[in-house]
């Protein structure tokens, strides 16, 4: 059930945050170690791997003709939070499979 949940409010880490291809158990790692420090000096943390339904909404998005952000995830293959269904492919990308894929953490925003 949670695979199908989007955050209300949820930032990706900046391009700093991409990764090399990795397994989930890596990818998990990465995630809860990440940090980004913001314009004004503050540090992000909280960072986590993606529901499977936020990296599909991000995935839609970007092939929107109307986003002006355009590709900001270009691999074939990336992890979510659940991975006994192996990693999500992307509709477009390269490379990556669904047991060595790349990772873009997610952190929610909570106002």
């Amino acid at each position: 059930a949670v695979a199908n949940m989007v955050s209300p409010k949820f930032e990706m880490a900046s391009q700093f945050g991409a990764s090399q291809r990795k397994s989930y158990a890596n990818a998990q790692v990465q995630c809860r170690g990440y940090w980004e420090k913001a314009e004004d000096g503050t540090i992000k943390t909280g960072w986590r791997l993606p529901t499977e339904a936020e990296i599909k909404y991000i995935d839609n998005l970007q092939h929107n003709p109307n986003n002006p952000q355009g590709i900001v995830m270009t691999g074939k293959w990336y992890w979510d939070a659940y991975s006994g269904n192996g990693a999500y492919q992307m509709q477009g990308g390269s490379d990556g499979s669904s047991s060595s894929a790349y990772v873009r953490c997610i952190r929610d925003i909570k106002d």
